[in-house]
Parts: C-alpha cells; structure tokens; sequence
C-alpha cells in the first residue's frame, strides 16, 4: 500500500474529486511553471515572499504529471530555499483548496522521499521542504484581498492537523505582488479574453482581439504571440467550441422567436439567425477587423458584410 494513502479519507474516489478546472490554470501553469520560463516563477515567488533571489537555475520544477487520482491537479510545484511551493490559479472560488492540497503534498512528499533514499523508519529525523501553498484568484464572486484557507475548518470537531493556503483575489489591490508584472498582466489577458470570447463567434477571433487590445509593453505580449499555436491549442482543450456555438444559436433561436412568434415558428428562427449575424458582423467592424476576416467568423459573404456595415453608417 502507499504509504502517503492514509491521509485521504477512505470515500475520496477520482469521480468524487473531479474538478472543473477552466483554461485559465492551464495557462497560469504554461507561463509560471514551465522549465524554459522559471525567470517568471522566480518574480512571482520574490514578489511574495519579498525576498530577492536573480537565478532561475535556483528553482526546481517538481510540479507531479501523473498524480494518482488524475483529477487532482497543481498549476506549478518547485522547491526554492528549502520551501516546497504549491501555486494555483483559481476562477471558481474554491474552500475546499486544503484538501486538495494537503492530498497533492502527500504525493510531493512520497517522491521527495524516494528520490533523497530517505526511509520513514529511520531513527533519525527526516527533514522535509516547508511547505507554502498560494492559490491567486480572479473570479466574479466578492472576496477579501487576502484571505486564509484552512483545513482545520472542514473538521466536524477539533483537530490537531493545519494546513493553511493564502489566497490573493487579483481583483483587489496587491501591493504586495506588484513585483510581478507578469501576473497582474496574466491576469488582465485571461479577464479580457473571457470577456472577448463571449463577444465574439470563435475562440481564434477572441484571441486575436484580445492580443490587439494588449500593451505591446506588457511583458508576456512577446512570449504569447510567439507561441500562440501553444496558447490557442490550451485554450481550445478548455473551450468547447460545438458548446459555444450551441448556445449562440440558442440565443438566435430564442431572439428570433421571441421577436417573430407571430410569423410562425420556422420564419421567428430564420429572423433569429438572421439577427445574431448582423450584430456578430457589426461588433466585429467596430474593432477594425478586415472585412474578409468578417465573412468568414460570421459565415457570411464579403457583399453581405458590407451591406450590413453600409446600412448601419447610413
């Protein structure tokens, strides 16, 4: 048996810890955790821990591939000064982060154990990483600036066991993490790529508009245009695009028949339809996309586009 297994409670089952993680962890983990990038997990620990440290070489990279329940997954785990660090990056405010955590840290520990010769029955006191788990979150839900997650709040009765996890809501000012620009400017993409990908048809379209509205200056602008094959096949295992365009037509459904319910069902939807293209195709044309570029998102023709755009500035 493993012998970290007895810290998970016995009805804790991969259908039961499954969790619904959106594309923003993938990318917080593409850009914070990423062997060929630890300049930017240096930052974003000496941001938060006020410490100075100017050698990416220093930080190494532990964060698990292949966890024994696949569902419980950390963005980025590296071990710097002797402190094992688990970062997450949340948009769903999640209080049972403990738990996921302190099961997450029995797996680093096993490896940490092994991989040192290290035996649990020594009479000689195995010193481990202290660990820090951090989760930044930037959800819709009001929070606290800060706020303390802990396990011994999930206890029925009191307890001897702790483990804390400090979440900072990006939302809020962080004086604190102003030492890592490449977080708050993380953070504005992933907002106004959310934002984008609701206005527009395809998660291409959005990017590109998201990327177009961003400061050339930001510090991440490079890296995302320069592996924007990577992002966009990130971002595309967290958007359902069939899913997306299902609710689209949906609203088109809807609108149509609402607006038309006294010309018959069948004319309502054609109305519908008709109706979410023009508003598609004018919201493209006021962010200066090509009008080539337009037919296509909208499935339109180039003739009908600018029909649309006449009709509109006339």
């Amino acid at each position: 048996m493993n012998f970290f297994y007895f810290f998970l409670p016995a009805k804790m089952t991969e259908n039961n810890l499954k969790l619904n993680r959106e594309y923003k962890d993938a990318l917080f983990k593409f850009i914070f955790g990423n062997e060929a990038r630890k300049e930017y997990t240096l930052s974003l620990f000496n941001a938060l821990n006020g410490t100075c440290y100017d050698d990416p070489h220093e930080v190494k990279l532990v964060t698990l591939e292949d966890v024994l329940f696949i569902s419980i997954k950390n963005d980025v785990a590296f071990i710097l000064s002797d402190t094992l660090n688990l970062y997450e990056q949340q948009s769903t405010w999640n209080p049972n982060m403990p738990l996921r955590l302190l099961s997450y840290l029995t797996k680093e520990y096993e490896k940490y154990v092994n991989e040192n010769d290290l035996t649990l029955y020594s009479t000689k006191l195995i010193r481990l990483p202290t660990p820090k788990c951090v989760c930044f979150y930037n959800g819709k839900d009001k929070h606290e600036a800060i706020e303390i997650l802990r396990l011994s709040d999930m206890f029925k009765g009191n307890g001897n066991v702790e483990l804390e996890v400090t979440v900072y809501n990006l939302n809020e000012e962080q004086p604190s993490l102003k030492g890592c620009s490449a977080l708050m400017e993380y953070s504005y993409f992933v907002n106004e790529m959310a934002k984008n990908r609701k206005k527009y048809a395809t998660l291409e379209l959005a990017m590109d508009v998201t990327l177009k509205e961003m400061s050339k200056e930001y510090s991440i602008y490079e890296l995302l245009m320069k592996e924007r094959g990577a992002v966009m096949s990130i971002l595309e295992t967290e958007y359902n695009e069939k899913a997306y365009g299902k609710t689209r037509y949906d609203e088109g459904y809807d609108e149509g028949v609402q607006a038309g319910i006294e010309e018959g069902l069948e004319q309502g939807l054609n109305k519908g339809i008709l109706q979410q293209k023009e508003v598609t195709i004018l919201e493209l044309a006021k962010d200066n996309i090509p009008v080539e570029r337009i037919a296509k998102y909208a499935n339109a023709t180039i003739e009908e586009v600018e029909k649309i755009i006449a009709a509109k500035a006339s």
